[in-house]
């Protein structure tokens, strides 16, 4: 068939071409009416059939035309049509790609979860099918060839089908790259090859991610030939499922691919990825929208429809800088030089602002602060809120465990980037289980055109058309509020169903035993957290603080005590700094509008209300975090926000805080609204970077040195033979040897192998009765026996009954054995089993009892199967002996004459000798086939013993690697991540790093007593209960989640019991409180002073300090600097943390404060504000700066 193929054409009678469905590397797929009506699929290999492509197809075909199950793809037709290959298959709805396609485009991460289980399942039955009956691999295995008919998924494309045993045909110009396998590379491909793809399949499809990310073939092939793939993308529970079956060598793959679906299956579904997985699709089942594919996202925006003249485009990803937030392109001199018209319009003129005022509030009695326990809900916006909140989650795991413990105290997390919600549930670690997620990223801007009205009640059409490509806001709080919008739904019942989960009377008693706190307030405390420097949370955190306080009242909570922490930074990028500025300037104007015209208009489009509330949608903090903050200083400053909620939540701090809330507010004049603030500066080390890796190091290292990791060999390769086994010369009764207090009888496995054989010999005697001569003379009765009243029987009839009753020596055991030969086998089957058992008890003990752990029973083992090999050898040569013994004793028996008994002349003629009489040569011939006998029976005894010892041994390997799995989850690097020793600092005003490096070098020099002390706490806590370390051998949870918590938790107080001893309290503290050290205690108070309002407002400062230490000298020095008493508080796991909270701070002269070193930033942010449809005020700060 020369001419291209075309529509409306029947290249087979009966089948009408209708429409091309898609095309590959070997040929193209058209649909067809076929006879009847009927739809069928009939596909066209490009080439004539002699060509490669035609001709492997074909034979492909020939394979597996005559497989039949429900679960492949029926072939119907195979034709040649003018020299062109042309096959008819059913006709399916969709491939598994489509499917995963139509995920994405509604805002999943990739196909559900179970819903890829069920068709993975289909698939995996008929590759074992076609592996198990037929002896063939798939070999294109790949999202395009399984088909979804009627709900299940079958196999199809068999054009790279081929037997196993196949090394005819070369391989390379069909395969897939990215899902083949390594060995089909070569030519070379197993019955795990299809499985190996399958899994590269089920990855993809669940998270969009493929764990070999090169783009050509040559890194494809190098990868999978040779890189570990990247699983990070997965749940955690199923990685090591995954990298079991992208195993480089096929043997060590699951057995069939239907064991690695089962195995997925059964993985636990709770971990961080899943949790971010979980809320797309939460998110995606409530909307239907479009959010592309790694492929799509990378390719050219559509052309823009006529925008208005005031839009500017900066397209791509890159923020935009402050030059393109103009309206023309003019650079921006100052906020006093006019840049077109203004988005609104003043409506109303503004009173001055009254002069600022100070007031320094008393302390309050420390026995009114007592700790509370309220339903808390935190709401974390953007990225600074996620570091927030890791760190926050982080102190929530130490005090109440998991957050079972903790069900009053939900985190939610909202974010437009999914890496930035992975990457917190990551970097909470255990913590992760408080954090929960939910994605709500933007989508392509023609999915916002093509229902612009709903949208452009209240947004600028220009910024439907600058949405980045990477569907992030890029810095921009109108498309921050855009995805609010746009996910309103599904954040709306989260929020619901998190304040019902909160305000369950039985959820606020078992969190408040397990905080061991007894005052309880029902009254929910409901917090807002977000940078509003950026786009994501600058623009939705005032709607998602009037969501919160509506969905309350709904649901009969009082919605009066919601919080909104309004934090804000600068980084060193002077464009990055100025679009910062502006947009926390935005975000305060408008939260300035609302309080000061006491409305809130309400939107449908966020299902939000209009309220009449002059508070605004929170009580507002403003958080000044820093300007041009470095990486660490910001680590640092999401720090003290997360140590200011936990102080609020679980400490006696949180009623500080209620009544310093409740004081009064000084008047501030009408339409003058107020924000809160706050500082806080901490000295200790409880939540320091160096302590959390610590945490990591020292876990791993405990998990390498129960594994023989870093252990020193030179002693217990000794072990075994001098204190292990030692054996002596007296054969079976030598004495009982002990190592590491475990002991061992001799008997259990001797080192001689005359043992064995006298006890091989001992079972067959009592086999015999006990009297071997009188089972030889009972068992020859009646056969003409020598002595009887008969004549002798000639050898060959002694022979013949010998062996009847023993076996055939001459076989070598090959034949049908013998009752004796069986009886003796059973016999020292059971003695090997009980000496196994016996063994293995030993040999684990040692795993429990021995420094070397899991290094010593592995010693033991390999020691025990090299002995039992060498005594298997000895017992082979002693066999090869005997046999060579008893063919001569047979022929001398055999050439013996029968009768009296022969004499001969002595030696010199002087006296007689007499020969053996036949019944003597008789009873020394039986004797011999005994010991014979009991020799090959000890060969099977040592091989059936030793069998057992390998299989202790494979155990053992199993739990080291189990082991070295569960330590990987700390991280290969974790005990160089704390750094270098470092010499102690002379003084705190060295700083942070000081105080890290003085940790480090403490941890560092106290690892072995740490790691000691570690050992034994996790015994006592954790293995004693499930028997040791031989607990761990029959326990089929997965260790890297059984050990990961309680090692985490055991770890930690163990170092933090270790600096304790060298009391760095009280060695820093002296610092500060000492009078020649102005510079430190300015520096420390500095710390704590908050950035916003400086010199207004009503203070009030908290110090906390730890129930060891006195407290005295450093209150009477922060009076003496402040001249004002802080409120002092005590609190058994505290930090010494200094919080000064300020009320009554002017929000206008806040603003002004941001804007004072960059004044063009007043006009930008005038394009910034979210909403067309509010005609927000101009402020006294605009005022001010034009």
């Amino acid at each position: 068939m020369s001419s291209p193929v075309q529509p409306q054409t029947e290249p087979i009678a009966g089948y009408t071409l209708t429409e091309r469905i898609g095309a590959g590397g070997y040929g193209e797929v058209w649909k067809a009416r076929a006879p009847g009506g009927l739809a069928k699929a009939v596909k066209f290999i490009y080439g004539r059939l002699d060509d490669d492509r035609a001709a492997c197809e074909l034979r492909a075909l020939e394979r597996i035309k005559q497989v039949r199950h429900p679960f492949l793809l029926s072939l119907e037709r195979i034709e040649v049509v003018e020299g062109q290959l042309i096959i008819l298959t059913e006709l399916a709805d969709a491939s598994l790609k489509d499917r995963f396609d139509q995920c994405r485009r509604q805002g999943l991460p990739g196909i559900p979860r179970d819903e890829l289980l069920v068709y993975l399942q289909d698939a995996a039955d008929a590759l074992d099918y076609m592996s198990e009956e037929h002896s063939l691999q798939h070999l294109d295995v790949k999202p395009e060839n399984l088909l979804i008919v009627g709900g299940r998924v079958k196999v199809a494309d068999f054009g790279l089908v081929k037997e196993i045993n196949d090394r005819t045909v070369s391989l390379m110009g069909g395969l897939t790259p990215v899902y083949a396998a390594p060995e089909t590379f070569d030519g070379h491909p197993s019955r795990h090859s299809d499985q190996y793809s399958l899994a590269i399949v089920y990855q993809e499809m669940l998270t969009g991610v493929l764990p070999f990310p090169g783009r050509t073939t040559a890194q494809l092939m190098s990868q999978h030939l040779y890189s570990r793939p990247r699983l990070a993308s997965l749940p955690a529970a199923e990685r090591p499922i995954i990298e079991r079956a992208l195993s480089k060598d096929p043997n060590q793959r699951f057995t069939s691919c239907r064991e690695l679906i089962e195995a997925l299956r059964l993985a636990d579904r709770s971990s961080a990825g899943a949790a971010v997985r979980g809320a797309a699709l939460e998110m995606g089942n409530q909307r239907q929208e479009t959010l592309p594919t790694a492929a799509a996202s990378g390719g050219t925006e559509p052309e823009p429809e006529p925008a208005p003249a005031c839009a500017t485009s900066w397209g791509g990803d890159n923020p935009p800088t402050l030059r393109t937030l103009a309206l023309d392109e003019a650079p921006l001199l100052g906020a006093r030089q006019e840049i077109g018209r203004p988005v609104a319009r003043p409506v109303a003129s503004v009173e001055p602002e009254p002069p600022p005022l100070h007031r320094e509030l008393p302390p309050l009695p420390a026995e009114s602060c007592s700790a509370r326990l309220s339903p808390t809900l935190v709401v974390g916006i953007g990225g600074t809120a996620g570091h927030a909140l890791v760190r926050l989650a982080r102190r929530l795991e130490h005090r109440l465990g998991d957050a079972s413990a903790g069900p009053a105290i939900r985190l939610l997390l909202i974010d437009t980037d999914l890496a930035a919600l992975e990457w917190a549930l990551q970097a909470a670690r255990q913590g992760a289980e408080w954090i929960e997620t939910l994605a709500m990223p933007l989508r392509q801007p023609q999915d916002y055109r093509e229902d612009a009205d709903r949208w452009l009640r209240w947004l600028s059409r220009r910024w439907l058309y600058n949405i980045p490509r990477s569907l992030q806001t890029g810095g921009l709080r109108p498309l921050g509020r855009l995805a609010l919008a746009d996910h309103a739904q599904i954040l709306f019942q989260r929020l619901r169903a998190a304040l019902r989960a909160i305000a369950q009377p039985e959820a606020l008693a078992v969190t408040g035993a397990a905080a061991r706190i007894d005052r309880r307030d029902p009254a929910p405390r409901l917090f807002v957290l977000g940078s509003i420097s950026g786009g994501t949370a600058s623009g939705m955190i005032l709607d998602v603080g009037y969501a919160v306080r509506q969905l309350a009242e709904e649901l009969g909570l009082d919605g009066h005590r919601v919080f909104g922490i309004l934090a804000h930074s600068t980084v060193r990028n002077p464009q990055a700094k100025g679009l910062a500025i502006a947009n926390a300037t935005a975000c305060l104007r408008e939260l300035e509008h609302y309080c000061r015209t006491g409305r809130f208009p309400g939107d449908p489009t966020c299902n939000l209300a209009p309220r009449a509330d002059p508070q605004g949608p929170f009580q507002a903090y403003l958080v000044h975090l820093g300007d041009d903050l470095t990486s660490p200083q910001f680590e640092e400053a999401a720090d003290r926000l997360a140590e200011y909620l936990y102080l609020d939540l679980l400490t006696c701090a949180g009623g500080f805080f209620d009544a310093t809330r409740a004081s009064p507010a000084e008047p501030a004049g009408l339409g003058h609204p107020t924000v809160r603030t706050f500082g806080l500066s901490q000295i200790g080390y409880t939540q320091s970077e160096t302590v959390r890796m610590a945490v990591d190091w020292l876990s791993a290292a405990l998990l390498s040195r129960w594994c023989g990791e870093g252990a020193d060999h030179a002693a217990p390769t000794q072990l075994p033979a001098e204190g292990m086994l030692s054996a002596t010369a007296e054969g079976p009764s030598q004495p009982q040897s002990t190592m590491g207090g475990a002991t061992l009888s001799a008997e259990v496995l001797p080192l001689q192998l005359e043992y064995w054989v006298q006890a091989a010999e001992a079972h067959l005697r009592e086999e015999l009765g006990g009297d071997e001569s009188a089972f030889l003379r009972t068992a020859l009765k009646g056969t003409g026996e020598p002595g009887s009243a008969g004549a002798p029987q000639p050898p060959i009839r002694f022979l013949s009954v010998l062996n009847a009753i023993l076996g055939d020596r001459t076989t070598g055991g090959d034949s049908a054995c013998s009752r004796l030969q069986l009886a003796l086998v059973k016999r020292l089957k059971q003695q090997a089993q009980t000496q196994a058992e016996t063994l293995a008890q030993w040999v684990l003990r040692l795993a429990d009892t021995s420094p070397l752990r899991l290094e010593a029973a592995r010693l033991a083992v390999q020691w025990a199967a090299d002995r039992l090999r060498t005594l298997e050898t000895e017992a082979e040569a002693a066999l090869r002996q005997s046999v060579t013994e008893l063919a001569n004793a047979e022929k001398q028996l055999l050439e013996s004459p029968l009768g009296t008994r022969p004499t001969r002349r002595g030696w010199l003629g002087l006296g007689r000798s007499q020969e053996p009489t036949p019944e003597e040569r008789y009873h020394a011939y039986f004797r011999q086939r005994i010991g014979h006998l009991a020799l090959r029976g000890t060969i099977l005894w040592l091989r059936a013993l030793r069998a057992h010892v390998t299989a202790l041994a494979d155990r053992l390997l199993d739990l080291r690697r189990r082991l070295m799995l569960a330590a990987e989850r700390f991280g290969p690097q974790a005990e160089t991540a704390i750094g270098t020793p470092a010499a102690p600092p002379s003084s705190l005003a060295q700083g942070r790093q000081s105080l890290e490096s003085l940790l480090a070098a403490i941890l560092r020099q106290q690892r072995e007593t740490m790691l000691a002390r570690l050992d034994r706490v996790m015994y006592a806590s954790l293995l004693e209960s499930r028997g040791g370390l031989r607990g761990l051998l029959a326990c089929d949870e997965d260790l890297a989640t059984l050990l990961d918590r309680p090692l985490r938790q055991m770890a930690r107080q163990v170092i933090l019991q270790t600096l304790a001893q060298f009391d760095l309290r009280r060695l820093l503290v002296p610092e500060i409180t000492e009078t020649n050290s102005l510079a430190t205690l300015e520096a420390w108070l500095a710390a704590a002073e908050p950035r916003v309002g400086q010199g207004e407002g009503a203070v009030r400062r908290l110090l906390m300090v730890p129930a060891n230490l006195d407290a005295t000298p450093i209150v009477a020095a922060v009076a003496q600097r402040t001249r004002h008493s802080p409120t002092t508080l005590v609190d058994r796991d505290a930090e010494i943390v200094l919080c000064t909270e300020v009320a009554d701070v002017s929000l206008v002269r806040a603003m002004e404060g941001l804007v004072r070193d960059r004044p063009e930033c007043v006009e930008i942010a005038t394009r910034l504000h979210c909403r067309t449809d509010v005609p927000w005020h101009r402020s006294a700060s605009e005022d001010a700066g034009r």
